[in-house]
């Protein structure tokens, strides 16, 4: 997991995508090695900033953008209705 840093940038936003050793050169490399050893693609994920490939087609593209109304800015909450949600973007932690 060498490091190199990517960046992108639009007018308000901006990204940076890095290993952990990029931005912490003093992280302990057996934790690393370890979790590389255990679960390669979690540790890629967790400590190397890639996406997790084992992952990628839970949800198609297709079924995501048929979810999606474009343009809409704002959903009112409706009455009566328990609204509730989670993202875990890592894939997960123990």
């Amino acid at each position: 997991m060498e490091g190199t840093i990517t960046a992108s940038r639009t007018d308000d936003i901006l990204v940076i995508k890095a290993p952990t050793t990029t931005f912490r050169p003093d992280f302990d490399q057996s934790i690393i090695a370890r979790a590389m050893e255990e679960d390669p693609e979690r540790a890629a994920a967790e400590y190397g900033a890639e996406w997790r490939r084992d992952l990628a087609d839970y949800v198609n593209r297709e079924t995501a953008e048929a979810a999606v109304v474009r343009d809409r800015r704002v959903l009112e909450p409706m009455s009566g209705i328990e609204y509730a949600a989670f993202c875990d973007p890592s894939g997960g932690l123990d």
